[in-house]
Parts: structure tokens; C-alpha cells; sequence
């Protein structure tokens, strides 16, 4: 499963590598939610923070977020309601851009601020900010409540 699928380039290689027969996505946009649907077995349209997935409980091997926890308004409460899906001693693998990045960190504290973009670090569609402890940290807390 991934969220945020796009058009489900990334699934569709891991099933064509024969490493999943199954694969599904969650897409915000509907009409690359539309181009997915040709590529994945499943694809879910809309917001994740609201979306009910029609999913068995402990049936997904993969969850991937990528580049998408930093769109979301609530990821610690998005990630706790993923883990009923994944099965048990499998992956979620999380990817979010590092605030501290010097490119990122540098205008800021040397030439008194930063300008958002259409991509990248700064890309004025994110809600959060991370740097690697409190990434970890959300990913930890997660790992947590997943043995408690």
C-alpha cells in the first residue's frame, strides 16, 4: 500500500519485480487516482485523514509513505490508523524532507527568513516540518503503540 500513489509507478515496479502480488494506493488527486487504477489491483480516492479503507485488518506487508506524512494535518493519527492494516513484524517506510537541509537552513538563519516553492523542502502545500529526531520520533511512537 502507499499513500499519496500518484499515478502507481512505484507499486506497479515492485509488482512487476515479483515481489508483491497484490497492490494498492491512496491518491488525494481524482484524475491521477484514474491513471493509478490502471496500474494497481485497488485504489482509494481522497483525503487519507478521512477516507474508510475497505481493508482487512493485518493483510498489508508494505506501507509506504512517501514524501506525503508533511501534507497531512494529523500523521501521528494517520500513521495510528494504518498499523491495523499492516501485518505484524512488516514495514512501513516514511520518507519526509529535512528541514534542516542547508539549502533550507542557511536563508534562514543568515539571511533572516525563506520563500516557499512549488517543490521540494519548502513546497508551500506542507503542513509539517521534520528534521531526522522528529521523524524518528514519529516513526518510534508509532513502533510503540504497534507492541502495546
Amino acid at each position: 500500500m502507499e499513500i499519496g500513489c500518484g499515478t502507481g509507478s512505484t507499486l506497479k515496479s515492485l509488482r512487476d519485480q515479483g515481489l508483491y502480488d497484490w497492490v494498492c494506493g491512496v491518491e488525494l488527486d481524482p484524475e491521477t487516482a484514474t491513471i493509478a487504477r490502471k496500474r494497481l489491483d485497488a485504489v482509494y480516492q481522497g483525503n487519507i485523514e478521512s477516507l474508510d479503507l475497505n481493508i482487512a485488518p493485518s493483510s498489508i506487508d508494505l506501507i509506504l509513505c512517501l514524501d506525503v506524512l508533511e501534507h497531512i494535518q494529523d500523521p501521528w493519527l494517520v500513521l495510528k490508523g494504518l498499523r491495523q492494516f499492516l501485518t505484524p513484524g512488516k514495514t512501513l517506510i516514511a520518507i519526509v524532507p529535512n528541514v534542516r537541509f542547508f539549502k533550507v537552513s542557511f536563508p534562514l538563519f543568515f539571511l533572516n527568513g525563506w520563500r516557499y516553492g512549488s517543490e521540494g523542502v519548502l513546497d508551500r502545500t506542507h503542513l509539517r516540518f521534520f528534521v531526522s529526531e522528529t521523524a524518528i520520533e514519529l516513526l518510534n511512537r508509532l513502533a510503540i503503540e504497534l507492541t502495546t
